[in-house]
């Protein structure tokens, strides 16, 4: 549900850039650290596209490589109010 993305309460980091391993830098539209649990979500304005899938796929490997064990990722496409998961 597109509202457990927006809800209050956990950290909430709103185009918070991650540089990688090779000093690349990163800017997921919103990630959310509740507890143990990582959440990452990209806003898109567009048609669905696999590209971005493979997007949000690489953020959550990254958040991973971090250090973050319970990473989930998910699409929101403005246009259609349509939440997609991402599956890594």
């Amino acid at each position: 549900h597109v509202s457990s993305w927006f809800a209050p309460g956990p950290d909430v980091r709103t185009e918070a850039t991650i540089i990688d391993e090779q000093g690349t830098a990163w800017r997921p539209d919103r990630v959310i650290l509740d507890g143990s649990r990582v959440r990452v979500l990209d806003i898109k304005t567009g048609r669905p596209r696999e590209e971005h899938h493979d997007q949000v796929a690489g953020y959550m490997s990254l958040l991973r490589r971090m250090g973050h064990t319970h990473v989930e990722g998910a699409l929101l496409y403005v246009r259609t109010g349509e939440l997609r998961p991402v599956k890594p």
